[in-house]
């Protein structure tokens, strides 16, 4: 699907929304066949939604989501070794960071060995009405953006408008929630 860069995606059993900029070619994420989240790729010749790697974007960005089954307390726990994002690369981000917003968050980045870009941003949201306080949120969501050193600077730009239009925590369902 298309997105017109307005209207936001929804995952509503996940509790997330996002917005993709317009134009983006928006696939849904699936962990078997639950919905987890969404991606897009740039820059490929591939068509539809391909879910493995037949072929090798030039970027890639998404949302998804996965329950916290093991009871995961911080996003330092969910992202296991990390490495923070390059001072150049957080500049982009100003003062708002580069976070989920009003989230405790966590940035890392990886260099591939053919110099691609990954940053991936870990939060945990969501709470069931009547938890008690020490109780660990229910869902843990990954941002992601797969880059080139030639497109960095506007996948940035691309990706920090996708973060300040992330919601994650919604659960229209369950009163009281909220990240």
């Amino acid at each position: 699907m298309l997105s017109d860069g307005a209207r936001p995606f929804v995952n509503e059993n996940m509790g997330l929304s996002v917005v993709f900029p317009q134009g983006s070619r928006v696939c849904m994420s699936r962990s078997g066949d639950a919905p987890r989240g969404f991606y897009a790729r740039y820059g490929t010749g591939a068509t539809g939604c391909p879910e493995g790697r037949e072929d090798s974007p030039e970027a890639s960005m998404g949302l998804n989501s996965s329950f916290n089954a093991t009871f995961l307390a911080t996003p330092a726990e969910v992202a296991g070794s990390c490495t923070p994002p390059d001072e150049a690369i957080l500049q982009h981000f100003g003062a708002d960071g580069l976070v989920f917003p009003g989230h405790r968050s966590l940035a890392c980045q990886s260099i591939g060995k053919d110099g691609s870009i990954d940053l991936t941003v870990y939060a945990l949201a969501g709470e069931w009405a009547g938890d008690p306080p020490e109780d660990v949120p229910h869902v843990v969501y990954r941002a992601t953006l797969g880059t080139r050193p030639g497109r960095l600077e506007e996948d940035l730009r691309m990706f920090r408008t996708f973060l300040g239009q992330a919601r994650i925590g919604l659960f229209q369902d369950r009163p009281g929630l909220g990240g």
